[in-house]
Order: structure tokens, then C-alpha cells, then sequence
């Protein structure tokens, strides 16, 4: 119950008490103080007087005021609990307020929304035990509300009597010194609201993630601004561009940190595209990356979104391109053969300016033309051919004759086509090459006709040819080689030329081999000894001569080998023939100078003769002197004839006598391994020659007879007659 408050006459009044008790204690001690009979002292116990008498009356009035104003808010103060208590009661949440009752709580109140949620259970004096028996969940959270000395508040579920199930939502607040005030409140529909409320925020979060993701995967630079112009997003390219880490350019100003972004280039559309609230797409170089990109701004509420793409690399691709496409078309408008694309109805679509000069009609007059219109004298054949082209999808080529493709009669043309596709395999259309090869038949014809000669005298030759490689390694050989050799062709083909070479003439190989192969020489003679299969020797005289390619580097050795056998034993016949005729001439001057002494001593001889009688001895020795010098004079015809000084002198004669004369001279020459058997026919026919020759002819054929027999042997000279027919001759 409040206390009773002083009313302002009794406030009044003791302090007026007051003051007067303080005057009287104040004169004492004036007039302890001051001497007695001092007029001052008066006075100021009036003026103390006085100012307690004014200041407890404006106590009193200011107290007196303060007492109607206490009143006044009192009476407010009820009424307002008045109010406060319909409105408790007229709540709509139900509101209940417990007192703590030793281990349990006793109701003491609720409003009207309170005893309807309790269906008529919340009564004053009703203990919780008993309200909540059915629902110990919510007398725990009025006892630990209560233990606890602070608010709690629980969410739980409940079905309502139609069997709906709701969210109620328990606050139990602790009011000191000992009331809980607990408040339900059906929150199914907030709930509901939160829930949803977080479910949107769930996807917003997971909306922003993705597009983030998205942002951060794409190959393309992004970021975004503000309406001031403000990043508010960088994915990782634009940083890599930028050469700035996302962190250093959020929230910072595009033009303050991209210096580069000023200027007509990117931010006159920039501007443009946030001024008219319409997307833009431009190119421009970025400074100082020097990088040409290619930008698409969207504008939006809340600013701007910028894709762009690093297009430096494709502008230079499509710069190459245009310079490959200018040279492609440059090539394929110069290329020396001729150059046509078909459509699948074969109609010319491009044509360069050789297959129109080909054709005999300009290249404009060929497009959109089909080939039959342009050319109606075409080959049916080469028509089929390219319409199979666009059939099978198989490229074909085919030569035709005179008259070809083109209106020039007398030519030969190669003709090809292709298909032409897409990339995705596609066939579009024909290809379509076309040469001119005239020339080219009449050189392969002539360089067949070459290459036959060649055979021919390759094959035919009666020198031993042979193609080598740069290491004297038998490559093709002919058949005179392989005569000569003994070998076959198989044979000889990979095996090295100096494996055939005497390995005593073996230097003559290796020694011009290096400067051979190295270009340095470009031919070599040399004349040495070859051993056969049969292994026998033979001399060859070998001409090597190098082969050069079309860039003069050494490709081939191309040997020739004579052999050389027969010749050199003609050239050592010829030099023994010289040797004899060496001698023989010494022979026909010394039988000159003897038959001169001859003459003299046969003449003296014959006078000597002519002086004596028959029957003196000395007759005698003067005839046999006579007989000596005609057998020394015939000795020295031969000798002349043997040197074919003597003058022709033909008589009839003995043929038979004349070799069996010529006996012990032929034994004397063809040498003591050979023998010599002289067989003279009887009755043999005279025949007339001169015997000097005749004894030169036999002395032939006995010297080629020792020649023949090296290891010596049986030479037979036979005279006889022989009758010689033309048959025989």
C-alpha cells in the first residue's frame, strides 16, 4: 500500500519550525559573539524572521502544487490502468499471468483470448499442473521462465480441433517478484512467411552463387558498375586484363582505375549505353595492354553489365585470313592450270582466268552456266565422271583427247575433281582442276623414246656398261658387263666394283674413289685387271664418269668397261711383229752387204773355176765354193724376203721344195717345244709366185701357229693339190 505523502500546510509549517528554531539558535550564538546591546543584532533577527516567514510560504505554494499535480497523475494513472486492463483483457493473444505457488504456479489473471485458447480451463486459482496436464511442454517453460528469472520463448506444434496442425509460439516473461506472464500466439502464417522468406533467400544466395560460377567459367571478361560508375563485380578475365586483383577494384571508380577505358573508344558508348538505357556492342584497343576487345554492355537498374572478349588474336587471324584469302584467290587466279567449283547441278560458280582461257570463254560469260552450256562439245564421258564425283563422294581423274574440255582442238587435257565439303562432311559442290598437257605427252613420249634408245644401247652395247652408286656398288648392269665378267645380273647386283679388281691393281680404284664421289672429278680412266667368276684375268680398260642431279650434287657412277684382253695381246703381237721387223730389216741389210761379198766371192770362185781343168783338185774346191755361195746367196734371199726388201721376181716353181727348204729356218723360229712336220703330197702342181713371198706367207702362218700354242705343241705344214669351188670359197 503507498506510503501517505506530508500534506503542504504541514511541510509548511515544520519548515517554519525549522527556521525559527535556527533564528533562536543563531541569536544565541550572535550574542555569544557579538556584544550586547548592538542594534545590528535586531535587525537581523527580523530580516531572518521575514525571509523564513517569505520562504515557507513559497514552499507552501510550490508544495500545494506539486500535491494537485501528484493527484492529478494519480487519477491518470488509474484510469490509464483502467485501460490497460480492458485492453488486456481485450487482447487478442491470449495473455495469462501466473504467481509462483511453492513448486507450482497459480493462475491469477487472463484475458478473454486466454480462456477461449484454453477452452475454458484458465481460471483464476487454477494451478498449472492442472491446466497443463495434458501439456507438460508448456508448464516447463512457465517453471524454467520462472526459475530462470528472464524470457523464454518456444515454438511449438499443435493441432487445432479441426485437426489442423498450427504453430504456437510461447513467450513466458518473468515479472519480480513472483509472476510469469506467459502470451500465445498462432504463428503458423508468419512461420510460413519466414519460411518462405528463407526459402527465397536460400535461392537468391543460391542464384548468386551460380551466377557467379557462371561469370567465373565463362571465357569472356565481365564486370559490372554502379550508376556512379562504381565495380560491383570482376570475374577472374577481367582481372588477368585489368592486371588489378578483383579486391583493388570493387567499390572504386571504372575510369579512376582502368585509365585506358577514357577516351572515344570505350567510354563515349559506355556512357551512351547508360544514358539511353539501351544495350551497345563496339570494338576498341584497350591501353596500354594494346589489346583489341570486343565489348557488350546491358544496362540495367542499378547500372551497367559489361561482357567483352580479347579479340586481338582473331582480328590478326582474320587479318591473316583476308591476306590468305587475297593470296588463295591471287594463286588461284595466276595457277598455270585451270581452276573451275560446280554446284551439284554442275554449274560454274568460280572460275579462274586460265580454265577461261581454256574454255574460250571470258570468266564472267561461265558463271551460272552448266558445263554443257559453256562447253557443248564436252566429252559425255567426263560429265558422267564428275556427276559421279558428286555421287560417291570419290575424287577422279581422267585425260582426254583431242578437243578436250576446251574449243582447241589438237590438245590433251588432264582433267580432275574432288568433292568439296563442309566441316561437317558435307559435299557442296565439285572441284574441278584442268591441265593442259600437250607438252607434257610429247616430252613423256619423247623421253620414252629416249629412255628405249637408251635401253637399247644399254642392252645391245658391245661395251660393258654398269650404274653405279656413289660407293662403286653395282646398281644395273648390262649383258656385255656381265659377258665380260662372267656374271649375272643378279649377281653383280650390291657387290662393289673393286671386289672384281686384281688386288694388285686395287690402288687404281680406291685412289680417284674420294674425289669421284665428292664431285671433285667428274670422270676417270684407267686400264687394270678384272678377275672373273671362272677366275680368270682378264684386262679391262673402264671409263667411271660421274652423274650429277638437277642441283649438281653427285647421284651415280656410270662405269664402262672394254675388254681389253685381245687387244693387248695384238698390241704385244704388234710390238714382237715390230721387234721382227726390226730384225729383219737388220737381217735384209746384212744380207744385202753379204750377197754383195757373195757376188764377189761366187765371181772369183766361177773364174777360178774356168781357169782349171776338169778333174784338178783344186777345181774341185773351186766348184764347191761356187755351190757354198748359191746356197749363201739363196740363204740371203730369204733373209731379204723375210724383210720384204726384195724386189717381186714370180717363176714357176716347186711348192713342196720350197717348204722342205724352208725347214731348218721355220725350226729356228717357232722354237724348240713346238715340233715340225713337213708332209709333201708327190706329183704336187708347180705354181707360179714369187718364192720369197711364198717362204714370207709360210713364215706367217708358223709364227701366228707358235703364238697359238704357248705351251708348245705339233705344227704340220701339208702341200697338196686342191681344187677350190666358189661353194668353198
Amino acid at each position: 500500500m503507498p506510503r501517505k505523502a506530508f500534506s503542504p500546510t504541514r511541510l509548511a509549517l515544520l519548515y517554519t519550525l525549522i527556521g525559527v528554531g535556527w533564528i533562536l539558535i543563531s541569536d544565541v550564538l550572535v550574542g555569544a559573539l557579538v556584544p550586547p546591546g548592538s542594534r545590528f543584532v535586531l535587525i537581523g533577527l527580523v530580516k531572518g524572521s521575514l525571509f523564513v516567514a517569505v520562504t515557507g510560504l513559497c514552499i507552501y505554494v510550490l508544495a500545494r502544487r506539486e500535491v494537485v499535480r501528484g493527484r492529478a497523475a494519480q487519477a491518470e494513472l488509474e484510469a490509464s490502468e483502467q485501460r490497460f486492463r480492458r485492453q488486456y483483457h481485450d487482447f487478442p493473444i491470449p495473455t495469462f499471468t501466473w504467481r509462483a505457488d511453492g513448486d507450482d504456479l497459480t493462475l491469477v489473471d487472463c484475458n478473454a483470448a486466454g480462456f477461449e485458447a484454453s477452452r475454458g480451463k484458465a481460471v483464476v486459482g487454477a494451478r498449472a499442473a492442472e491446466c497443463f496436464a495434458d501439456d507438460p511442454d508448456t508448464a516447463d517453460v512457465l517453471r524454467r521462465a520462472l526459475a530462470r528469472r528472464s524470457t523464454l520463448s518456444v515454438d511449438a506444434r499443435r493441432t487445432s480441433p479441426e485437426g489442423v496442425l498450427r504453430i504456437v509460439r510461447f513467450r513466458a516473461s518473468f515479472v519480480p517478484p513472483d509472476l510469469v506472464v506467459v502470451q500465445t500466439a498462432d504463428i503458423t502464417a508468419e512461420q510460413h512467411a519466414h519460411e518462405l522468406r528463407s526459402q527465397l533467400l536460400e535461392e537468391e544466395r543460391r542464384g548468386r552463387e551460380r551466377l557467379s560460377a557462371v561469370l567465373e567459367s565463362i571465357q569472356s571478361g565481365f564486370f559490372a558498375v554502379d550508376a556512379d560508375w562504381r565495380f560491383t563485380y570482376v570475374n577472374r578475365h577481367a582481372e588477368a586484363l585489368f592486371g588489378k586483383p578483383r579486391s583493388d577494384l570493387l567499390g572504386r571508380v571504372l575510369w579512376d582505375e582502368i585509365p585506358g577505358a577514357r577516351g572515344p573508344a570505350f567510354e563515349r558508348p559506355l556512357r551512351r549505353a547508360a544514358a539511353e538505357a539501351a544495350p551497345a556492342a563496339f570494338e576498341g584497343i584497350l591501353a596500354p595492354a594494346d589489346a583489341w576487345l570486343e565489348v557488350h554492355a546491358y544496362p540495367s537498374a542499378d547500372g551497367l553489365s559489361v561482357f567483352f572478349d580479347d579479340v586481338t588474336e582473331r582480328r590478326r587471324l582474320a587479318t591473316d585470313l583476308r591476306r590468305s584469302d587475297a593470296l588463295l584467290d591471287m594463286i588461284f587466279q595466276q595457277a598455270p592450270i585451270g581452276f573451275a567449283f560446280l554446284d551439284h547441278s554442275l554449274r560454274y560458280m568460280r572460275v579462274n582466268e586460265r580454265l577461261a582461257e581454256m574454255n574460250g570463254v571470258c570468266a564472267a560469260d561461265h558463271l551460272g552456266r552448266a558445263v554443257t552450256e559453256v562447253l557443248p562439245d564436252a566429252p559425255p564421258q567426263v560429265i558422267a565422271a564428275m556427276r559421279s564425283v558428286l555421287d560417291t563422294g570419290v575424287g577422279i581423274t581422267t585425260e582426254t583427247g583431242a578437243g578436250g574440255p576446251g574449243r582447241a582442238g589438237g590438245r590433251d587435257w588432264w582433267l580432275g575433281g574432288y568433292p568439296v565439303r563442309t566441316a561437317d562432311g558435307e559435299i557442296i559442290g565439285l572441284g574441278v582442276l584442268v591441265e593442259d598437257i600437250t607438252d607434257r605427252k610429247r616430252t613423256e613420249e619423247a623421253l620414252r623414246e629416249s629412255e628405249a634408245r637408251f635401253r637399247t644401247v644399254f642392252e645391245q652395247s658391245a661395251v660393258g656398261i654398269a650404274l653405279c652408286d656413289l660407293h662403286g656398288r653395282f646398281l644395273e648392269t648390262n649383258p656385255a658387263l656381265q659377258k665380260i665378267l662372267g656374271y649375272s645380273a643378279d649377281e653383280l647386283r650390291g657387290r662393289l666394283f673393286a671386289e672384281l679388281t686384281h688386288p694388285d691393281d686395287l690402288a687404281t680404284d680406291l685412289d680417284p674413289a674420294e674425289p669421284l664421289a665428292g664431285g671433285r672429278l667428274d670422270d676417270v680412266r684407267s686400264e687394270k685387271r678384272y678377275i672373273r667368276r671362272d677366275h680368270a684375268i682378264i684386262w679391262g680398260e673402264a671409263r667411271i664418269s660421274l652423274l650429277r642431279g638437277v642441283a649438281g650434287e653427285p647421284r651415280y657412277l656410270i662405269a664402262m668397261l672394254e675388254d681389253a684382253t685381245q687387244r693387248r695381246a695384238l698390241e704385244d703381237e704388234l710390238r714382237q711383229a715390230q721387234k721382227m721387223e726390226a730384225v729383219g730389216r737388220l737381217a735384209g741389210g746384212v744380207a744385202h752387204d753379204f750377197n754383195n761379198l757373195l757376188t764377189g766371192i761366187r765371181g772369183y770362185a766361177s773364174m777360178i773355176a774356168a781357169e782349171l781343168r776338169i778333174g784338178e783338185p783344186l777345181r774341185a774346191d773351186a766348184e764347191e765354193i761356187i755351190r757354198a755361195a748359191d746356197r749363201a746367196a739363196a740363204l740371203t734371199r730369204q733373209l731379204l724376203a723375210f724383210s720384204r726388201k726384195q724386189v717381186l721376181q714370180p717363176q714357176v716353181l716347186d711348192p713342196a721344195a720350197t717348204v722342205g727348204n724352208m725347214g731348218r729356218m721355220l725350226r729356228r723360229v717357232i722354237g724348240e717345244d713346238i715340233e715340225l712336220v713337213v708332209v709333201a703330197e708327190p706329183d704336187v702342181a708347180r705354181v707360179r709366185a714369187d718364192p720369197s713371198q711364198l717362204e714370207q706367207v709360210v713364215l706367217n702362218l708358223a709364227v701366228n701357229a707358235r703364238d697359238a700354242m704357248a705351251r708348245g705343241g705339233r705344227l704340220t705344214i701339208e702341200t697338196r693339190n686342191l681344187t677350190v669351188t666358189e661353194a668353198d670359197a
